[in-house]
């Protein structure tokens, strides 16, 4: 019963960082430094001077299709609060490890190992019957 509910709790803090509304200013903050690939800002985020390359934060952006602008050059580490399968292992690591820490549980090594592993590829999962 354990590893369901540590998976359903990597799940929720997965789904609060990477899409709900309530921290996409913070996750647009993080976004605007670290773009992923298929990010798209707004005109507000973007410094657009005559003459020279439309930057995002000194990253030069391009222009698609009317929708907004994307990063021309985008990084992996802003993956890390939008992907699902890349956040929710490392969120279902925290979580594993902070039950430990604070529980009394006696479970062998090799559960606690698989745990995160496991929880993560049910966070993975559940967001994508979102």
């Amino acid at each position: 019963m354990i590893w369901l509910v540590l998976a359903l709790a990597a799940y929720r803090i997965t789904r609060l960082i990477g899409a709900d509304s309530t921290t996409e200013p913070l996750r647009n903050r993080i976004l605007s430094q670290w773009p992923t690939d298929d990010s798209v800002f707004t005109d507000e985020w973007v410094t657009e001077t005559s003459g020279e390359p439309t930057t995002l934060h000194d990253a030069p952006v391009a222009w698609l299709d009317g929708e907004g602008w994307i990063p021309t050059a985008p990084s992996k580490w802003g993956e890390l609060v939008t992907c699902a399968w890349c956040a929710g292992f490392w969120v279902a690591c925290l979580v594993t490890l902070a039950v430990w820490a604070v529980s009394d549980l006696s479970l062998e090594w090799w559960v606690w190992l698989a745990l995160p592993w496991a929880s993560s590829a049910i966070t993975g999962l559940l967001s994508g019957w979102e």
